[in-house]
């Protein structure tokens, strides 16, 4: 990555002479160097010294201003848009300025497109319109988007032996009408992907015929972004500004579909195969694992299972566990995380360091059409992870390793996810005694209305669980001092202060909603020692924070599972959460879009 080295710079330097912009006279008797020569002669020793060797290769150029086609010949792809947040919000380049300044596509090279600032927590879709509209990959915001969806799309869909077709071309696969949204269409033998943007200050309509892609074959049609199946291969529409929608298109299956698994359910009495352990009173299995031996495991006998599995087992152990399914290993080791060849892969994961009580703790595992939620005593781990499971390790087993001991009994197992989620009953909380769990803090309290939590360096993440759960509805007011270091997480959502995406400051981080159209201010201060008033909203899984009286997250939607959803506080290092709790309730205000924020908007 060059981060600016690729333009031919000027300076005032007088030891540099005319080749770095000096005023000079022009001559025919001597050769005169320029500031574009002799950064091509830079750049060249640069790449001859990576060719040197003899491995592969690729330079990115990141130069924070514009094109200069002189230099960036000697780079492989080009990572531009970060001056965009020059603009305020609101702004949005033309197409033309799009293909010519962020696309690369003019000049013959991939580009990566990072709108940052500009698109703050706008939903993905404002940034997709433009990348997949043109062939161009897009730096995702590792706050609320998918994990490397941009790739994902294009390694799926613009791979080789795949045509691209652009929206300035005549299309012949696809029908499209529209008077200003843009159309581009990438072919593949197996499936394709149709994307539909409008880069207009209005909503704009359209009409997209995917009827002839397959000739003489019945096709199926998935809304990408809003994961939903399209009954029509007509689709009529109107975007929004600056948005766009993807359409995947393939043929429908020959083949009959795999026959219906029959249902399966287990419980207390089901029949295990145990190794390191044995089976005690009430279904309770015990497992000792000892150093330098396998893992202690034990595996669930005759049950199988295809792309929907639902298990709760309750369970307590003193270190590590493990959860094998369909070629999945999901464990707790310094964290929850997924186990995939010797790799950790955090992927999914939304609340890493939830703590286990000391007693028992009920765990469940959701897997439908091959996404899988967990809920640790209701409070959310993974969610909406997209899994690639095995059929022929479609058994189920738990397991512990070391010197770590893991007792659980089964609650259910089966191969069908019953339709109706565990609820979560309003509350309204005046008296915060008894509410609360805590984990890993040096001084803890919840009595009245206090909320204390106090971490230290040796304790780790100091975190206050509330016990109730809650849907898509919260409202918490407190007057707070609030440190540097803080979360306040909301089921997959959570509210800090850091290094975010977007800049230092404010942050969220968890799903949004793709077609969201959020906006954190990082910029809103704290108060140190303090007390002010913090108000967080959450109407619907639309998120709005206030605090001191300022506007801190607005109108950002939330990629909320249904529930239930938890809450926790968590500080780290030596500081200090110290609140007086005005409101905690599933009662959450309408809040008033049209405040204008002091600080930028």
């Amino acid at each position: 990555m060059s981060d600016g080295l690729s333009v031919p710079w000027g300076d005032s330097n007088p030891l540099h002479g005319e080749s770095c912009g000096a005023m000079t006279k022009l001559s025919m008797d001597r050769e005169i160097q320029s500031r574009v020569v002799k950064q091509r002669e830079f750049l060249k020793r640069i790449r001859g010294l990576f060719d040197a060797t003899g491995e592969e290769f690729c330079l990115v150029a990141h130069t924070g201003g514009g094109i200069d086609v002189n230099t960036l010949s000697f780079f492989d792809s080009y990572f531009e848009g970060e001056q965009l947040m020059r603009y305020r919000r609101g702004y949005y380049p033309g197409e033309a300025m799009f293909s010519i300044g962020y696309s690369g596509l003019a000049w013959g090279w991939r580009t990566i497109y990072w709108p940052k600032q500009l698109h703050n927590y706008d939903g993905l879709d404002t940034a997709l319109a433009y990348a997949l509209l043109f062939n161009s990959e897009y730096y995702t915001s590792d706050d609320v988007d998918p994990v490397n969806i941009d790739v994902e799309l294009l390694e799926r869909f613009a791979k080789p032996g795949n045509t691209f077709h652009p929206f300035w071309r005549k299309h012949e696969k696809i029908g499209f009408e529209s008077a200003n949204c843009y159309a581009s269409f990438y072919y593949g033998p197996d499936e394709s992907l149709a994307v539909v943007s409008n880069l207009r200050y209005g909503k704009n309509p359209y009409r997209l015929d995917l009827s002839q892609i397959y000739p003489g074959r019945e096709i199926e049609v998935y809304d990408y972004l809003r994961k939903t199946p399209v009954d029509s291969a007509v689709v009529e529409d109107t975007l929004e500004p600056f948005s766009c929608r993807l359409l995947t298109v393939r043929p429908k299956p020959a083949t009959a579909a795999a026959a219906e698994l029959p249902k399966q359910e287990a419980g207390s009495e089901a029949q295990w195969r145990i190794s390191g352990g044995s089976r005690g009173q009430d279904g309770v299995i015990a497992l000792k694992a000892v150093p330098g031996a396998p893992a202690s495991r034990a595996e669930l006998r005759n049950f199988t299972f295809g792309r929907e599995l639902s298990v709760c087992i309750e369970f307590v152990a003193d270190g590590r566990v493990g959860v094998e399914f369909g070629g999945v290993d999901f464990i707790r080791d310094n964290g929850w995380l997924f186990y995939d060849k010797g790799v950790e892969e955090l992927a999914g994961v939304v609340n890493r360091f939830a703590a286990t009580r000391d007693g028992w703790n009920r765990l469940v595992l959701t897997v439908r059409d091959g996404r899988l939620n967990v809920h640790l005593n209701n409070k959310l781990l993974v969610y909406d992870k997209k899994l690639d499971l095995k059929p022929e390790n479609n058994h189920l087993a738990f397991r512990t390793w070391h010197d770590n001991t893991l007792s659980f009994r089964l609650i259910h197992a089966r191969n069908f996810v019953a339709e109706d989620p565990a609820g979560a009953e309003g509350f309204d909380v005046a008296d915060q005694s008894r509410e609360w769990e805590f984990g890993n803090a040096a001084e803890a309290e919840a009595a009245g209305k206090r909320l204390l939590l106090r971490a230290s360096p040796e304790k780790g993440l100091a975190v206050a669980d509330f016990k109730r759960s809650f849907r898509k509805d919260l409202y918490l007011e407190m007057k707070v001092r609030l440190p540097e270091r803080f979360n306040f997480v909301m089921g997959n959502i959570t509210l800090s202060y850091g290094g975010g995406f977007p800049g230092w400051g404010w942050l969220v981080r968890g799903l949004t909603d793709p077609y969201s159209r959020g906006w954190v201010f990082q910029q809103v201060p704290l108060a140190g020692k303090e007390y002010k008033p913090l108000v967080i909203n959450l109407r619907d899984g639309v998120l709005n924070v206030l605090y001191d009286g300022k506007v801190v997250v607005k109108n950002l939607t939330a990629a909320l599972p249904e529930g239930p959803n938890s809450l926790s506080v968590q500080t780290w290092h030596d500081d200090v959460i110290d609140a007086e709790i005005v409101e905690l309730s599933t009662r959450p205000r309408r809040f008033d879009a049209k405040q204008i924020h002091p600080i930028r908007e």
